[in-house]
């Protein structure tokens, strides 16, 4: 060795050479990246680093401390604060925005328990299942690309990764203390919202079933047959009816296998009404026992009540289409379109005598409208001479329907883009939007109305705000 450093002294000095060996561990310890050049996955892994991992490892940590769900507790709230500082926010950042947009269309929180939980966080943890609850309100109201400021330290698709690894976790974590709590479950019908929204239809559809089999084990289904009075059996009772509403609402997109059954049973048409947002917070509420969930003429139903009823529609739509007797299933198919215009009739009425904004159900309604009759259209014989002349009226009308459907989707695009921002808008609006330009393309011999070429091109700009703002990938 002593050798082999004389050697090297030696050519150092012939060559006029510093001699410097290489240090690995010193070189590696100087390497950075920026944060931005990670993937998704690298990135949410680091915002999810443990705030336990600067802990010496040779220290002696109390095991009873850090084993029961208070640590967890603990753990999970850190984790959700720093994650959320990360996309430029406060907690109280996110409660306004989330109870003016989305909440509309999943009206199942009581805001006085949320705010002062949240009230309470400086002196009190909350339990890791209303953090992440936290964390998905944040998540479905991140829309980076449309702040005017740069993008903020976490972008949108790493932070959904957090989201539901963190979700993923506490769930475990859950089930292993005993059964699931309503927060929990609410964030997961906020993450398959989500997926939903942006376009990711299958994803959504899992994400659903699994909050349909936590609401089965926390016992939450009970409350559509026997109602509480409290906020929380109010919570409980809407978050089951939201859990049956974006079931079937996102089915209609699943492009995976259509054979698989629901996780979830409607209740039957007298069963109680959910819960409207206005009265969840009130210790009186209307009594609507006499109004029930077939009371379908009654025009005393706010919007969450109306969604309700339109989904039963819409689930006997999705039976009907899994029915293997054509003849049986085109008969029942007309059927169900009779009972759907009526009720649409119904919420036109309600909408134009003044009474609350019907976006939600209306919405349903119309998704309803497009499947249903597009599956008529797609019963039709193929070849022109089995085309009697009941078949070519059954056509008109299912037509009809259809650009009726398009037009009311162009009024209503008008409407919200002059009346709310984008993040009000509902869940829905990408998929009722595809539809439309589906109707659209399908009839040719429209092109040469004036109100075709319009109505397309107003379409297509709503379609590419809608992509935009949820940043779907088309």
């Amino acid at each position: 060795m002593e050798e082999l450093q004389i050697s090297n002294n030696i050519l150092r000095d012939r060559k006029g050479l510093r001699c410097r060996y290489q240090d690995s561990s010193l070189d590696a310890a100087k390497r950075y990246v920026h944060l931005g050049r990670l993937n998704h996955v690298a990135k949410a892994s680091i915002f999810l680093m443990d705030t336990l991992s600067s802990v010496d490892l040779s220290s002696h940590i109390p095991v009873d401390d850090l084993s029961d769900m208070k640590s967890i507790d603990i753990s999970v709230s850190a984790q959700v604060h720093r994650i959320i500082h990360a996309t430029g926010r406060f907690v109280s950042d996110i409660i306004d925005p989330f109870f003016r947009g989305i909440s509309n269309f999943v009206p199942i929180f009581s805001r006085n328990r949320i705010q002062e939980i949240i009230a309470g966080i400086p002196v009190i943890t909350p339990c890791a299942d209303f953090s992440v609850l936290l964390l998905a309100m944040c998540l479905i109201t991140y829309h980076p690309q449309a702040l005017e400021k740069p993008l903020p330290g976490i972008d949108q698709e790493s932070l959904y990764i957090a989201t539901k690894s963190l979700f993923g976790q506490v769930q475990t974590a859950s089930f292993m203390q005993g059964q699931p709590s309503v927060s929990l479950i609410q964030a997961g019908i906020l993450i398959a919202i989500y997926d939903y929204a942006r376009g990711m239809a299958n994803s959504a559809y899992l994400s659903i079933s699994i909050c349909a089999r936590m609401g089965y084990a926390a016992g939450i289904h009970e409350q559509t047959r026997r109602p509480g009075r409290g906020a929380l059996s109010k919570e409980e009772g809407n978050t089951w009816w939201a859990i049956l509403i974006w079931e079937r609402l996102i089915r209609c997109e699943v492009t995976t296998s259509q054979d698989q059954p629901f996780a979830t049973t409607l209740p039957g048409p007298d069963a109680r009404l959910p819960t409207e947002p206005k009265d969840i917070d009130h210790a009186e509420t209307p009594d609507l026992d006499l109004v029930t969930l077939g009371s379908l003429e009654t025009e005393c139903i706010g919007p969450f009540g109306r969604a309700a009823q339109g989904i039963c529609i819409l689930d006997q739509v999705l039976q009907t289409i899994r029915m293997d007797q054509a003849n049986c299933k085109l008969a029942r198919l007309i059927e169900l379109n009779n009972t759907l215009q009526s009720f649409m009739m119904t919420l036109m009425r309600q909408r134009h005598g003044g009474r609350e904004l019907l976006s939600g159900s209306i919405a349903v309604v119309i998704r309803t409208m497009f499947l249903l009759n597009e599956k008529i259209l797609a019963e039709q014989p193929k070849s022109t001479q089995e085309m009697d002349s009941w078949w070519q009226e059954r056509v008109e009308q299912s037509q009809a329907a259809l650009s009726t459907a398009t037009k009311m989707m162009v009024d209503i695009i008008d409407t919200e883009s002059r009346a709310c921002p984008p993040e009000a808008w509902p869940p829905s609006r990408l998929y009722r939007l595809r539809a439309s330009l589906r109707h659209l393309e399908r009839q040719s011999h429209l092109s040469k109305d004036d109100w075709y070429d319009d109505a397309e091109a107003r379409l297509r700009v709503a379609l590419d705000k809608v992509c935009w703002f949820w940043s779907v990938k088309r």
